[in-house]
């Protein structure tokens, strides 16, 4: 009965602090991830509040923010379905239809496979071309400085 009891208390301790250190490990993960957080939080919106903008400017941005996350959303949701539809098709990108009896199509390869970040880099650049055209000339000269320093 006592080796029983002693290997139980054994068994216990030892499941103990193991989980113990994998919750620390897990902690140190997340700590990072909080300090990354932190380092971006704000982003743009702590420039603009920097920039001493109007109630109409400041309007105006909320506007294009929202619509700028929504074009993203929808983004993203149509690659997830396309993903999901590969998936189902057990299907690696259909990589056959660049092969033929010329050898490989690497431009259509490239053009089909950068055709999603690249319409993120859209969204993105007329998202800043909104933003520089609700801004004075010395607003944009500042706004420039001000996202200079922020990215050093």
């Amino acid at each position: 009965m006592k080796p029983f009891k002693l290997l139980m208390i054994l068994a216990t301790t030892s499941l103990i602090g193991a989980s113990s250190l994998y919750a620390n490990s897990s902690y140190e993960n997340n700590d990072r991830k909080l300090v990354k957080k932190q380092k971006h939080k704000g982003g743009l919106k702590s420039i603009f509040k920097k920039l001493n903008i109007s109630t109409e400017q400041r309007a105006s941005l909320k506007i294009i923010f929202k619509e700028t996350r929504n074009e993203i959303q929808k983004l993203r949701s149509s690659i997830k379905s396309e993903r999901a539809n590969k998936h189902a098709r057990k299907s690696r990108g259909d990589i056959s239809k660049f092969i033929n009896s010329n050898g490989f199509n690497k431009q259509g390869f490239i053009k089909k496979s950068t055709h999603k970040s690249q319409r993120m880099i859209q969204l993105r650049a007329n998202k800043f071309e909104k933003i520089i055209n609700i801004l004075t000339s010395e607003q944009r000269l500042e706004f420039a400085k001000l996202l200079n320093a922020k990215q050093k």
